[in-house]
């Protein structure tokens, strides 16, 4: 794939600075605007093209444009990260991307009230060796009562989303509309609360966004908070954090990143899903502070989270948000 496939992918910062964000060296220049400090370069070529749809001919072009790697020309590793929000960014048909989509999807059909998502929480093993392998699941999921363990990192719960109307939110307009200025952007956990970064790079993710929505909302007299749960999707849900705002007498889940994100990717309609939209039919919240689900000697692992609808008729013991 030349940089002249590339379409578009996004406004914002990029934009403002008079640069062309069709271009590999815009996406590039957008990834090393996280520290290299950061960086773990463990990615090999062969990982990048079967992970991320990165194949060789577009990895040399992207690191002819700058992308930041380590050793020799044939033995280069690259920042898992790095190569995650690019293939994003390009649009490319990785498990991320197609997990969107069904984000997009479960946004525009909210599953009916007889109807459950089925989790099974699939957890990955960690990369280096650790003295106890064993995976454990956090207390905020054993206290679900549709919690299940399966067995070799998979447990199983069965999940009733917020079915309360997804209203627009008209005074919540002024609120969002700086989210659109901002890049969906995968971060490393030191930079995940870190606002100023957000202001100096333009970059976010949905921990951080909701952090700055919260934060604005507080600051106009809103009452806000933060929320931690799922987000439900077929075929693969994931774990998420977004704001809550009371809004008539009642608290509902807002997301304008996540909209943007979607809205910019393609897959939903800006007139349709405006940023001030709730997502909160397809949320479920678990607490107010994120803590990793699973862990292995004390770390939070990667997960993957398969979901299919099932019956609500053959599932009692599904939990609803309050």
């Amino acid at each position: 794939m030349s940089a002249a496939s590339v379409g578009p992918i996004g406004k914002g910062q990029q934009e403002r600075a008079g640069k062309n964000p069709t271009t590999l060296e815009a996406v590039v220049d957008r990834v090393r605007q996280v520290p290299d400090r950061y960086r773990e370069f463990r990615v090999t070529p062969d990982r990048a093209e079967w992970l991320h749809r990165l194949d060789r001919e577009l990895l040399n072009e992207l690191t002819d444009a700058g992308l930041p790697c380590r050793g020799s020309s044939r033995n280069r590793l690259y920042d898992h990260r790095d190569l995650s929000n690019i293939s994003l960014a390009l649009r490319l048909p990785t498990a991320r991307y197609l997990a969107m989509r069904g984000w997009a999807g479960s946004l525009k059909a909210p599953l009916p009230e007889d109807r459950l998502h089925e989790v099974v929480i699939t957890s990955r093993p960690p990369e280096t060796a650790v003295e106890d392998p064993r995976f454990s699941p956090s207390d905020l999921l054993r206290s679900l009562p549709s919690f299940s363990e399966l067995g070799n990192g998979q447990f199983r719960l069965t999940l009733t989303p917020d079915h309360r109307e997804s209203p627009v939110c008209d005074a919540l307009l002024e609120l969002t509309s700086p989210v659109a200025d901002l890049y969906f952007h995968v971060l490393p956990d030191e930079l995940r609360e870190d606002l100023g970064f957000l202001r100096e790079t333009g970059l976010a993710d949905c921990k951080l966004a909701a952090k700055f929505v919260v934060d604005r909302a507080e600051a106009s007299g809103m009452r806000a908070r933060r929320a931690f749960g799922f987000f439900l999707a077929v075929p693969y849900s994931i774990d998420h954090a977004w704001a809550e705002i009371y809004v008539d007498g009642s608290w509902y889940g807002f997301d304008p990143h996540l909209l943007n994100a979607l809205v910019e990717l393609g897959l939903l309609s800006g007139g349709e899903w405006p940023m001030h939209r709730s997502i909160g039919p397809s949320t479920h919240r678990l607490s107010f502070v994120e803590d990793p689900l699973v862990r292995v000697a004390g770390a939070g692992v990667e997960l993957s989270m398969p979901t299919r609808v099932v019956s609500a008729h053959e599932n009692t013991s599904s939990l609803r948000p309050q």
